[in-house]
């Protein structure tokens, strides 16, 4: 930590940072990454890179984020996430209102959560109707992840991918051993098969063949703007290095979230490149034949994202997911405490 610290604070010695994530929660693996945001209107974006061992993920935020009332993602990181560097006091004075409005900004995370629960569904029920299946699998893996996120928020927890599932066991909304095997089985997550392992590892490599073609199709950043994407090979190290190590500690529940997580970030990202890059609306609810489609143009022959879906792409058991994903959306609605 200390080589990292004396890192950032020589670059960014002037600017106010915040340690978020894994290493300022309680839910610590060796192999987390660590992740800063640095407030500045100088530059956006993101970026990751390695400091000797480590790797550092870097998110620029704006000022005027924190005066901004309804950025309440960036509040609640705030409230969660330690102060490295202040020099204004400006982190603490934001802080300690953050603190005094918990309840209220984890309610506003909790139902930005439920718009996009309801929008995902609206899509993944679209996608069903017209037979787009992979994107169906796609849209339910979509909405078990943020359904998993909003009893978190329920449970006013920090969410960090790599430690999803613990947080979830550690929910005392999910005591009922059988409710929490159900969310797990909707997130399309096997304890210890052998399915399991092969579908981490696909998706894996398919997310490293996208690191590769991604440099060739990516739009090149505006002056100010500092972007290194998700599937950067920094990051699919970060990625692969979770997973190896949640495989070793036999938590292969983790290691399939982790991969889920970054499957649902590497198609999202790809096809927002690709809209861009063709001047085309975004998000269409049949994502993944739509890339499929576009593959020999844009992502190459070797990397199918059809066939690293991390869900079982069966007609009869998507169908039975709906079901259940309307329950679920259902029953997040009428809760909150």
């Amino acid at each position: 930590m200390e080589e990292v610290k004396r890192y950032i604070l020589e670059k960014f010695g002037e600017n106010p940072i915040l340690l978020i994530g894994c290493r300022s929660s309680r839910w610590q693996w060796p192999v987390c990454g660590y992740d800063f945001m640095i407030f500045t209107n100088n530059v956006k974006g993101y970026d990751s890179r390695r400091i000797g061992e480590n790797i550092v993920n870097l998110f620029y935020v704006s000022f005027d984020s924190l005066e901004d009332r309804k950025s309440y993602s960036i509040w609640q990181k705030l409230m969660l996430g330690n102060i490295i560097n202040d020099p204004n006091l400006l982190l603490t004075r934001f802080k300690e209102e953050a603190l005094r409005k918990s309840k209220e900004i984890f309610l506003e995370l909790y139902n930005e959560h439920l718009l996009t629960l309801t929008k995902y569904l609206a899509y993944c029920e679209e996608a069903y109707e017209h037979e787009a299946y992979a994107s169906t699998a796609y849209w339910i893996t979509c909405i078990g992840y943020m359904a998993v996120r909003a009893l978190n928020l329920l449970n006013k927890t920090d969410t960090s991918p790599s430690h999803l599932i613990q947080q979830a066991k550690d929910n005392p909304l999910l005591r009922e051993p059988t409710y929490f095997v159900d969310i797990t089985n909707f997130l399309g997550l096997e304890f210890a098969s052998q399915t399991s392992y092969k579908r981490i590892f696909s998706t894996l490599d398919t997310i490293q063949k996208f690191s590769e073609i991604y440099k060739f199709i990516q739009l090149p950043p505006t002056e100010g703007y500092k972007i290194t994407y998700l599937i950067s090979e920094t990051k699919v190290e970060e990625i692969l290095r979770k997973c190896e190590h949640a495989l070793k500690e036999h938590l292969q529940l983790n290691a399939h979230v982790i991969a889920t997580v970054w499957f649902i970030e590497t198609v999202s990202e790809l096809y927002q490149t690709i809209c861009m890059a063709e001047n085309v609306p975004q998000y269409k609810p049949k994502i993944i034949e739509e890339l499929e489609s576009k593959r020999r143009k844009l992502i190459g022959e070797g990397a199918s994202i059809q066939n690293s879906i991390l869900h079982e792409i069966n007609p009869y058991t998507l169908k039975k997911n709906i079901e259940g994903a309307r329950k679920l959306v259902f029953w997040l609605r009428r809760t909150w405490s």
